[in-house]
Formats: structure tokens, C-alpha cells, sequence
């Protein structure tokens, strides 16, 4: 990541570090920087540094990006979705294996409804959640 000038220079950033340490520490701070693109840029610049071309299939396949993905992530509603212990393993299921993960949970009624905000978030129409370009 450091290999990208643009993104090492903000990352020498003493807010950025600070929100960045914050996030690593406890994921839930994510919601409290919702409102700040330059650190939601970095995060979602971050992440896409780390995905590799599969990822970056899937994320195509979603009409999304990692950036997109971040910022929905850092939504309260959101995030108390995504704490559901079985919420998570349902995403982690579908993310090995799509058509068996979402064979598996299909009619449970708590990861049909995350999922399904999930994608509302993700695609909606005149959505102002994209971070602003780095």
C-alpha cells in the first residue's frame, strides 16, 4: 500500500493515522468517521489494494466497489446487521462458495433481510454514500 505515493502521503496523515488505529481497534468506530470522505476514501482505497482480482470480480458481479462497500459498512443499521453472529457466518459461507452458501441460508428470515439491505444500500438510486475520489 505504501507503493501507491498518493495513498502513502495520506496515510502520513496524524488524523488519518489516528482514525485508521481507531478502526483496527474496534471495527464499530467505523460509524463515527461516516462523515469524513477523506478518511472513508482511504479506507475504501485501502481495501482495494488488498483484494485480489477474484474479489475484484465479485465486486464487478455487485455492480459496487470496495469504497461503496466500506461506506455501507458504516452505517449503524448496518453494522448492528452485521454483528448478528449468524449473519456473518451466512456471508462467510456465501463468499466460499455463492451458490452453496446462498442455497444454505436462503429461507432464514435474519440473513434474507441483511442481505437484502445490504444490496439496498449498495444500489440505491441517487445513493450520495460514494466517498469522494482520493
Amino acid at each position: 500500500m505504501r507503493a501507491d505515493p498518493q495513498l502513502a502521503k495520506v496515510l502520513d496523515n496524524p488524523r488519518i493515522k489516528a482514525a485508521l488505529q481507531a478502526v483496527q481497534q474496534d471495527p464499530r468506530a467505523l460509524a463515527q468517521f461516516q462523515q469524513d470522505g477523506e478518511v472513508m476514501a482511504v479506507l475504501g482505497r485501502l481495501l482495494e489494494s488488498e483484494v485480489g482480482p477474484a474479489e475484484v470480480e465479485q465486486f464487478r458481479d455487485l455492480d459496487t466497489t470496495p469504497s461503496e462497500l466500506v461506506t455501507a459498512i458504516a452505517r449503524e443499521d448496518v453494522m448492528q446487521l452485521l454483528a448478528a453472529p449468524k449473519v456473518r457466518q451466512a456471508l462467510a459461507d456465501i463468499r466460499a462458495d455463492p451458490v452453496s452458501g446462498m442455497s444454505r441460508w436462503q429461507h432464514d428470515a435474519q440473513v434474507m433481510a441483511a442481505l437484502d439491505k445490504l444490496q439496498a444500500v449498495l444500489h440505491a438510486p441517487g445513493s450520495d454514500e460514494h466517498p469522494p475520489a482520493m
